[in-house]
């Protein structure tokens, strides 16, 4: 699928003219690939810079990319030859501006340093998130490959169902199977680590996975996301292998009302952090044991903006991509948390999630 990057880049630049800055240094990897579409061996190796002025846009990579850069017709390009570096190189290229607006939640210390003395002439201005606030609200094309990344992780958690239902196995092992289900199905890589929690280890969020077996009448929780083309999708379940027990179903039920009640409530303009209280107020006496926020924006990165949290008192807006993801964790008993990807719309949420929220009985 072909991405409009020259779209994205005279958005940012509109911004700029808006802003009165004379040029942007893009550190952020995934802000370079959302403009311009290199990605390099991988987002967060820092493999290129990109400088964005109100008339113009070039990226400077290393020599090993040649080949690459000349697909990027639609915008100019500076090759790092072996005697170059890259504070050498962004040196000569800004030393011209009157002031440069530069990423202060990724730019290297050492790295604006380096510029704040060798470029006395121009004004440093920090931005955190100027890129990552156009990213939030996804296009058609990206709201299809997101749509793609979700499908497939449906699909890996339904063959993941089987497999659990067939055999015996570790957190490990079935963590593994999820990673090659996954690839096998399509998917360029995972999110994130397969997260696979069994008994008690459920009650700890983020639980890594270890050689503990799946045993019946346990509580089992698997939080999965593909990447395709580049973008990401999340889901959590809940399974059980055998009979639950009662006062797991309890607590199943009362997250399952949680996440139901956020889900209906999603509106554009509804600030982030009241959607967070009203699912919180759902889980009654157990609010205290809501150990995270309710959600987060899914895109190139698994988790973007918005923050669906107390403190992200900021409105949502229609094609946003969230996640709504409530939990209760009782430690050293079990945890249980749902989570959904989905779309804010103008006419409020739309689920990308096709699993069923039902308790997964095996």
């Amino acid at each position: 699928m072909s991405l409009d990057y020259l779209a994205r880049i005279e958005r940012l630049q509109q911004k700029l003219i808006e802003k009165h800055y004379s040029a942007m240094l893009v550190s952020n990897g995934y802000n370079v690939q959302y403009l311009t579409g290199f990605v390099g061996v991988d987002a967060r190796e820092r493999e290129a810079f990109l400088i964005v002025r109100p008339d113009s846009a070039e990226l400077i990579m290393p020599q090993m990319y040649h080949s690459e850069a000349g697909k990027l017709s639609y915008l100019n390009y500076h090759v790092l030859q072996p005697n170059q570096s890259f504070l050498n190189l962004i040196q000569s290229l800004l030393k011209q501006e009157s002031n440069v607006v530069f990423e202060a939640d990724d730019l290297q210390f050492y790295l604006y340093q380096h510029l704040q003395q060798a470029l006395p002439g121009v004004k440093l201005e920090p931005s955190t998130n100027l890129i990552k606030q156009m990213r939030a609200i996804k296009d058609a094309q990206e709201l299809e490959l997101i749509g793609r990344a979700a499908s497939l992780t449906d699909q890996t958690l339904a063959e993941a169902v089987k497999l659990v239902s067939q055999q015996k196995m570790s957190e490990k092992q079935l963590a593994f199977k999820l990673h090659e289900i996954m690839l096998s199905l399509g998917a360029d890589k995972p999110a994130f680590p397969p997260l696979v929690a069994v008994g008690p280890h459920t009650a700890n969020p983020h639980h890594l996975p270890t050689d503990q077996l799946i045993e019946p009448g346990q509580p089992i929780l698997i939080d999965i996301g593909a990447v395709y083309q580049g973008y990401a999708a999340d889901l959590t379940r809940m399974l059980v292998k055998g009979k639950p027990d009662a006062y797991f179903v309890t607590i199943y039920d009362t997250v399952h009302q949680s996440l139901m009640a956020a889900m209906q409530a999603v509106q554009p303009g509804m600030l982030a952090s009241d959607l967070y209280q009203l699912s919180l107020e759902q889980l009654g006496k157990y609010a205290d044991k809501f150990l995270h926020s309710l959600g987060h924006g899914v895109g190139l990165q698994i988790h973007e903006l918005p923050s669906l949290s107390a403190r992200y008192q900021q409105p949502l807006h229609a094609n946003q991509v969230i996640t709504l993801e409530p939990g209760i964790y009782l430690p050293d008993k079990f945890g249980v948390r749902l989570e959904n990807l989905g779309m804010v719309t103008k006419q409020g949420w739309q689920d990308l999630t096709t699993t069923s929220l039902e308790l997964i009985k095996i």
